[in-house]
């Protein structure tokens, strides 16, 4: 029966691999010319991975001079301040609701400075510039203002904000303008060489093998490089050209003649060989190793879920007996007025609240998991919030002699769900409660401003090195020292608190210190992202 079984499999082996290779003998022709493409498409895939870093970034710059904008007071002194202060800034300017320029001030008291930026954007002001918005998408017309006329004024009847290009002798210009609340415009010129320095941070400087990869102006001059080989006069093997507003920017991929026909003769050859004579058999190994994967992360996430279900049922398993058993001491004795059974009733109200904020854990991960996580949001004093939650806290830090020390400075209120405040403040401090060794000190401070409130949570428990602080946020991890080993909990606590940090249009973060743990929770004052 094996023998025959063999004789089966081997058939219908060799007979489709003798049936590719007479396929693949007469593709070989164009098998050079589709692996050539293919290598260009790929070079272009990173370049497109390159131009989404790069657009990362002037997005980012986009939000930070709204900000800048948005900041700067409204009077001459405080403008020129501003541009001082921000290295981002080369000038600034201001454009009244009829298109009249308020800012630099053509005259005597402008700076040098200013006179240059005026020298420099002469064309503008005179109305004599092209300027245009986004590239259009496919089917869309160009958006451009030509010839006379109040350009910025007309581009800001359409959109609230934007950027303007023009080349002025060393090269491209950035100017980010926004509309103001009078009708009128301001905006910012880019400072080239912070925007150079900005863009050239995010770049990869990593080894291209054979290649380079350069990043071009508009005069195909390189700004940036990176890579051993020296392209002269070689055409790219792939071109990029940069998102909006660097559209006039390119990048170039070159590769050297040798490492080209090295990669197009793997593709050819080797395929031609491998698919030819062992594409089933290699087609097979790898539906093999696909279907181990899948099923060992199936796996791994079943075991996942096992984990936390075991862990969960024994967290809430504790309590509960603890009540049980409490609750029975209570009831046999509560008849003397034995002063011990209001002990035991603190007992009570303390793990009954510990059940609470284990059970209010897994729903909450629970509707983050199915995107079901909603907020309720009203007027709260984050005080008052921190108040309750040490409150509650207060037998289980009083039986391990932690002293509290509450600095409130947050006593108005904010746009926030209340619920999930306290559930966020909670899990912090029950880290204490956990983790903290005897007699150590917990620390909470408020503060709040115009823009929104801090909470911190400062305790004498482990500390915390760079490589897990972002790590701890992630569910059900935990951080092994000999004060954490052996405590029990679902590892899911800071995660929550995070994402419902991050639910409110805030943040939770771990500080680095030398000693112990600190955590910052952030909200702004509207309490909404």
């Amino acid at each position: 029966m094996r023998a025959r079984l063999a004789v089966v499999f081997v058939a219908l082996v060799l007979l489709p691999l003798f049936s590719v290779g007479w396929l693949v003998l007469r593709m070989r022709a164009d098998e050079r010319a589709v692996a050539s493409v293919e290598l260009s498409r790929v070079f272009e895939g990173r370049l497109a991975d390159l131009d989404a870093t790069i657009e990362k970034t002037t997005s980012s710059l986009e939000r930070q001079l709204t900000k800048f904008l948005e900041a700067t007071a409204d009077d001459v002194d405080a403008r020129r301040a501003a541009v001082r202060a921000e290295p981002l800034a080369r000038a600034m300017f201001v454009l009244d609701g009829e298109g009249r320029l308020l800012f630099p001030p053509e005259d005597d008291t402008s700076s040098q400075r200013e006179k240059d930026f005026l020298t420099r954007t002469r064309a503008i002001w005179d109305r004599r510039a092209i300027l245009y918005d986004r590239p259009p998408e496919q089917g869309d017309a160009v958006t451009t203002v030509k010839g006379r006329g109040d350009s910025l004024r007309q581009l800001a009847e359409r959109k609230s904000s934007g950027w303007v290009t023009w080349y002025w002798q060393e090269g491209l210009h950035l100017l980010f303008w926004q509309k103001r609340a009078d009708g009128g415009v301001h905006g910012v010129e880019i400072e080239r060489i912070v925007l150079l320095s900005r863009l050239i941070g995010q770049l990869p400087d990593v080894e291209v093998d054979g290649g380079r990869v350069v990043l071009q102006d508009s005069r195909d001059d390189p700004v940036y490089q990176w890579g051993s080989y020296e392209p002269n006069d070689a055409p790219p093997v792939a071109v990029r050209t940069l998102a909006y507003p660097l559209d006039s920017w390119r990048l170039a991929f070159y590769l050297s003649s040798d490492q080209q026909a090295q990669l197009v003769g793997a593709r050819t050859e080797t395929s031609t060989l491998v698919l030819g004579f062992g594409g089933l058999v290699a087609a097979l190994l790898l539906f093999a190793v696909y279907f181990y994967r899948e099923s060992s992360r199936d796996l791994r996430e079943a075991a996942a879920r096992v984990t936390f279900v075991t862990q969960v049922s024994h967290e809430l398993k504790t309590p509960l007996a603890n009540i049980r058993l409490y609750a029975e001491l209570l009831e046999a004795r509560l008849e003397d007025e034995d002063p011990e059974a209001v002990d035991r009733l603190q007992v009570i109200v303390a793990e009954s609240h510990r059940l609470t904020r284990l059970i209010n854990n897994i729903l909450t991960y629970a509707r983050q998991r199915r995107s079901a996580l909603a907020l309720e949001k009203r007027p709260v004093v984050i005080d008052a919030v921190v108040e309750r939650v040490l409150e509650q806290f207060g037998p289980a830090l009083e039986e391990k002699r932690i002293d509290v020390v509450f600095q409130a400075g947050a006593p108005e209120p904010i746009e926030a769900d209340e619920d999930a405040l306290g559930q966020i403040v909670a899990n912090l401090v029950s880290n204490v409660e956990k983790y903290a060794p005897n007699e150590a000190q917990l620390s909470v401070t408020t503060v709040q401003d115009d823009d929104g409130l801090i909470v911190t949570v400062h305790n004498d428990g482990p500390t915390i090195d760079g490589s897990a602080r972002e790590r701890i946020f992630a569910p059900f991890y935990r951080v092994s020292s000999k004060l954490t080993d052996g405590v029990t909990g679902t590892g899911i606590g800071l995660s929550i608190a995070r994402e419902l940090a991050k639910r409110h249009g805030g943040d939770l973060r771990c500080l680095p210190v030398e000693s112990g743990a600190t955590f910052e929770l952030r909200l702004p004052r509207g309490g909404s992202s």
